[in-house]
């Protein structure tokens, strides 16, 4: 009878010893059977080259074509490869894709490259002296005020780099003209020497050539391993600077390679050791002895951590609607734990087992759960069934807490201690988005007091933490607030003051002013962005410039030297004016862009408002440089654009 009270998952029928055997034997064969299938399914993706090239391998025109849009940004080098390859595709609209680039590029077989580059240099036709120009012939073009001049030795130096030439290049890397600049990191990932590799690195902060930097530093292999292991270890290198280096040395890999991913498996900061985990997983690396404990702490974590935000999901109510945001953004965390935790046992055990033990369970149904459980049984070890049993079963969540006390303490707390826990934890256990949606719906609590953690949160270098932080406390205490912005810097004053005088608490969206946390919300409402979690943009939201138009106001925009915006009418009516002359209208809710149109993108040249009009506008440089950090980001857009049912984070 008590068996009858627990979840259907957990009631385990004892089995007669000579049953046993012939039971597992069963559940093994219908793993073996449902593996096979599987290895054809699996959608998910670990690293940012596996993402594109499944999308460039698609049979439908659309997607290979917005894949290799996304690549030529994102992967230079493997773009090169994949345009020469599909140059004789039998998808047509490919076909021509790939040609038109290849001929835009001017990727013609090296040697009458050369030729034609050497010639032009030397003024000389005769094939003995086509490379034998010299290093003052090189100086000179490079040293020229002419454009053309410099981007030819950067050209030239493909075959002519050497000791006495080297530096040329480092200047080169360094030249004001964008299109020169590209054309010398172009010829570092050609020609791989170890002098340009320190340069490439400090450029990988950079939004404009980051990933021109990353893709020559993968392409230079092992020998760059050292330096770049240097680099990351440098006093005051940046988060996201590791980050890259992380991704890089993951790429390269190899013996030496993995070593170095080893050695910062335990690092403080964990979306470092996530995109550590991404990468053995996509070379489907399983772990054994020490690295294997390593992994289980990992894992032990990872289910702390899903337990506590289970509970906090719990204690929020579910009737009051200002804790909606919340909630979704927890639902959003939990996940993410869930998929990590799938990560780590797909490093320790067979990723296709672990799958398979996912998905099941994801039925939601007892049978499916109980399915899922029995088949974990077959092959996890001892030691972790009585945290991970719990922890996936169907169980209530004070049932899960109940058999996890003894592994994961934590007390129950009412909403407004939820509400300062979230707030007041390590970044590593709730991200960013999660805390900006607590303080967001403090703001509609009344017994909510203005506390140390969210006056702390106005001091945050995390703009969006810092102004949620600022308007709550605004709206819940002028005078606090007038006390607290006095002690911040002028320019972060003037930046909360500009950011919340306008901003109606009750309005909402409807106000007309949009915080950051509004901008991220307007997003998530849109096709385009659909099912893609809050926490990746929030990353995007931090690259957006509000546009405040009147009816007829007129924007001038600049789109020659850095290309098209990224427009998202978040209110109104505008017409744009392109260069073709071609006048097109946006309304709210639109995205007009690079990828959120077919084909190519008309050049803009002003936007004039119909009304009055909120465009938020993000530069195209930093689009793609937010999108080169996140492979998820990436998928869910492609899922969205191209049509595909959304599976961001299957």
């Amino acid at each position: 009878h008590a068996a009858k009270d627990q979840p259907r998952s957990l009631q385990y029928r004892p089995v007669q010893p000579g049953l046993l055997h012939y039971y597992r034997d069963t559940l093994q064969g219908s793993l073996m059977k449902n593996k096979s299938k599987l290895e054809k399914d699996i959608s998910k993706e670990y690293t940012m080259d596996s993402v594109l090239e499944k999308e460039v391998q698609s049979t439908a025109e659309q997607k290979v074509v917005y894949g290799l849009r996304l690549m030529e940004k994102l992967e230079p080098a493997l773009f090169e490869s994949s345009i020469i390859r599909l140059a004789d595709s039998k998808l047509r609209a490919v076909k021509k894709f790939a040609q038109d680039k290849i001929q835009e590029l001017g990727i013609v077989p090296e040697n009458s490259e050369m030729k034609n580059l050497a010639a032009r240099a030397a003024g000389e036709i005769e094939d003995s002296d086509l490379l034998s120009i010299s290093p003052d012939k090189l100086m000179k073009l490079s040293k020229s005020v002419k454009q053309t001049d410099r981007i030819l030795a950067a050209k030239l130096l493909r075959k002519l780099v050497s000791p006495r030439t080297i530096f040329i290049l480092l200047e080169l890397l360094r030249d004001a003209d964008p299109k020169v600049r590209a054309e010398a990191l172009l010829t570092a990932r050609k020609v791989k020497r170890i002098e340009t590799w320190s340069v490439l690195i400090e450029l990988l902060s950079s939004p404009a050539y980051g990933h021109q930097a990353a893709s020559a530093l993968k392409e230079a292999g092992e020998g760059a391993l050292v330096i770049l292991e240097t680099a990351f270890h440098k006093s005051g290198q940046s988060d996201l600077v590791m980050l890259k280096i992380v991704q890089i040395i993951g790429h390269i890999g190899g013996k030496e390679g993995l070593a170095l991913m080893w050695k910062k498996i335990d690092y403080p900061n964990k979306r470092i050791v996530r995109q550590i985990l991404y990468s053995l997983r996509f070379i489907n690396y399983q772990a054994k002895g020490r690295e294997a404990l390593a992994l289980k702490d990992l894992l032990d974590a990872e289910i702390g951590k899903t337990l506590w935000n289970l509970a906090a999901l719990e204690e929020i109510p579910k009737e009051e609607d200002h804790y909606d945001y919340l909630r979704q953004a927890l639902r959003e965390e939990i996940r993410d734990n869930f998929d990590h935790m799938t990560l780590l046992l797909s490093l320790l055990f067979d990723p296709q087992s672990v799958q398979l033990v996912r998905e099941n369970i994801e039925t939601g149904t007892p049978d499916g759960v109980a399915y899922g459980l029995e088949l974990l049984d077959l092959f996890v070890d001892a030691d972790l069934k009585p945290k991970l049993i719990p922890i996936l079963d169907d169980s209530k969540v004070e049932d899960k807490l109940e058999k996890l006390q003894i592994y994961f303490p934590r007390e129950n707390y009412n909403p407004v201690q939820t509400l300062n826990y979230i707030l007041n934890r390590d970044y590593n256990l709730n991200n960013r988005w999660t805390k900006v949606c607590a303080i967001h719906s403090a703001a509609y609590i009344e017994n909510f007091r203005v506390s140390r953690g969210l006056i702390s949160q106005m001091f945050n270098s995390d703009k969006l933490l810092q102004e949620t932080a600022a308007w709550v406390i605004f709206n819940k205490d002028k005078s606090v607030y007038q006390t607290v912005s006095q002690r911040l810097p002028f320019k972060d004053k003037k930046f909360l003051d500009s950011a919340i005088e306008n901003n109606q608490l009750l309005d909402g969206l409807d106000d007309g002013f949009f915080l950051g946390i509004e901008m991220v919300l307007f997003i998530k409402q849109l096709p385009a962005f659909k099912g893609i979690h809050g926490s990746l943009l929030s990353d995007l939201a931090d690259k957006i410039s509000p546009v405040d138009l009147g009816a007829r106001d007129k924007l001038v925009l600049n789109s020659a030297q850095e290309g098209s915006p990224i427009l998202i009418m978040a209110q109104g009516e505008v017409k744009v004016a392109c260069e073709s002359g071609e006048v097109i209208t946006l309304k709210k809710g639109d995205v007009f862009g690079d990828l959120f149109q077919e084909g190519a993108t008309p050049k803009v040249t002003e936007m004039v408002a119909v009304e009055r009009s909120i465009i938020f506008k993000i530069s195209l440089v930093d689009f793609y440089f937010v999108l080169a950090n996140h492979h998820e980001l990436v998928q869910g857009l492609i899922n969205n654009v191209t049509g595909k049912p959304v599976t961001v984070n299957s």
